[in-house]
């Protein structure tokens, strides 16, 4: 009997096995995998929870930091420019647009 032919009994014997057991009825089956799914959304919610409000206070921080502020609140970003005059388009350059 080889090292590969030991590992493998040992690794897979137990799973090998739960493929010749009979078919759990559906009630059966349905509590632990609803137990699981609810565990693992919990975990979701509870750290989006958690991290949403931890990350705006760590970007907040940068920007403080950095002393930079990146909102683009006298960018104009239409593609369709109506009487405005050599601004800059979304692209940041000059408007070409003629009358």
């Amino acid at each position: 009997m080889g090292v590969n032919t030991v590992i493998s009994s040992r690794a897979f014997g137990a799973t090998g096995a739960l493929g010749l057991a009979p078919p759990l009825p559906f009630n059966v089956a349905l509590n632990p995998m609803l137990t699981q799914w609810l565990i693992k959304i919990g975990y979701e919610i509870g750290y989006e929870i958690v991290a949403t409000p931890l990350t705006y206070v760590f970007v907040g921080y940068l920007q403080r930091c950095d002393n930079r502020d990146v909102h683009d609140r006298h960018t104009n970003f239409s593609p369709v420019i109506f009487g405005q005059e050599s601004e800059t388009n979304a692209f940041g350059g000059a408007s070409t647009g003629t009358r």
